[in-house]
């Protein structure tokens, strides 16, 4: 089978690999899409990752494909079944390691439930329980936010954004507009946003009240006279070097601020005499299961629609590959999807 395999830093290819094998409570599932995540994977790509990388090693960790094969033990899916979350381990020969493998025609998805039964320990199935069925009409390519929106609500939630909040959210990508979606519909009074200018009609169209060009001279000052008041809570959805700490005067004092976007993870830093007073930093990161149903719940309703971020009307090839991650760095998209199998 075809998988996008990243042999060294900066160097991607389409390499043949055997397809897995699915284990005793593992489904086998043909990949259909897979999107491209700016920010994490670029770093993967150029070896500049927080966690420590094994090449060559199997990209991709935001696909949805269908069930063809279960294993024995399997309970909790169906040959047929639309699923997300699915990725290509490594290879049992440990030759080329996996970060998901979502650029692959085929992958696995574990059936957690009947692992816990088994008494089969949480490390082998802790990092799967996002491996849900998702309705059977849903667009396969447009489902490849499921990811994204699972992990940014998460996070939402937990860095303490309620109705009545007012939120301020640095970065205009793909993590940036889902937020600003999500804090809309979690009753925040006011959602702000500091990004690329070319983003504001979407931006808006989301909910954000006040855009501010990060082109702009003194962007965060020109953000703080329109917002008038400080800021609940503060995302950094990029994580440039520098950028929250230059945010953290709008903070009100005893505010939230966290840092979700990793551009600049090995060296970014924040000043807190920055602050007009003690705030919290929230370091908890996201849980997608937490949240799976209710983005399920808001993409039936359409409070979540795909189409505002995804680049659908152009699927791009799985051996065009580079050109969906170019077209995302050089912002002609705000993220690109792949047809992984035809």
């Amino acid at each position: 089978m075809k998988a996008a395999v990243v042999v060294e830093p900066g160097r991607l290819e389409i390499w043949d690999i055997d397809r897995p094998v699915p284990g005793e409570y593992e489904a086998l599932v043909e990949i259909l899409y897979c999107a491209t995540c700016a920010g994490t994977d670029k770093n993967y790509i150029y070896g500049r990752h927080i966690r420590p990388v094994q090449y060559p090693m199997l990209l991709g960790h935001e696909a949805v494909g269908r069930v063809v094969e279960l294993g024995r033990g399997v309970r909790n899916f169906a040959v047929g079944d639309l699923v997300t979350d699915v990725g290509c381990p490594a290879t049992p020969d440990g030759r080329i390691s996996s970060r998901a493998g979502g650029f692959a025609e085929y992958g696995i998805v574990k059936d957690v439930c009947e692992m816990k039964k088994a008494g089969i320990p949480r490390a082998a199935w802790e990092k799967h329980r996002a491996n849900r069925v998702i309705p059977s009409w849903f667009s396969p390519a447009a489902s490849t936010m499921i990811t994204p929106y699972r992990e940014t609500l998460s996070y939402l939630r937990r860095i303490g954004v309620k109705k009545g909040s007012r939120v301020l959210i640095l970065g205009s990508g793909c993590a940036g507009l889902c937020f600003a979606a999500h804090a809309v519909n979690e009753g925040a009074s006011l959602v702000a946003m500091i990004g690329t200018p070319a983003r504001e009609t979407v931006a808006k169209k989301l909910g954000v009240s006040i855009f501010v060009s990060y082109k702009e001279e003194n962007a965060v000052d020109v953000m703080g006279e329109a917002a008038r008041e400080p800021f609940d809570i503060i995302i950094d959805a990029v994580g440039v070097k520098g950028g929250l700490s230059d945010a953290l005067r709008l903070l009100k004092p005893y505010g939230a601020c966290g840092i979700y976007g990793w551009y600049d993870w090995d060296t970014n830093v924040i000043s807190p005499l920055a602050a007009r007073d003690s705030f919290i930093y929230y370091a908890g990161g996201y849980d997608q299961a937490e949240t799976h149903d209710d983005v399920i719940r808001a993409m039936l309703s359409g409070d979540l629609d795909p189409a505002d971020i995804l680049a659908l009307d152009h699927i791009y090839e799985l051996d065009d590959i580079w050109q969906a991650y170019r077209d995302v760095w050089d912002r002609k998209v705000i993220k690109s999807v792949v047809r992984v199998k035809k």
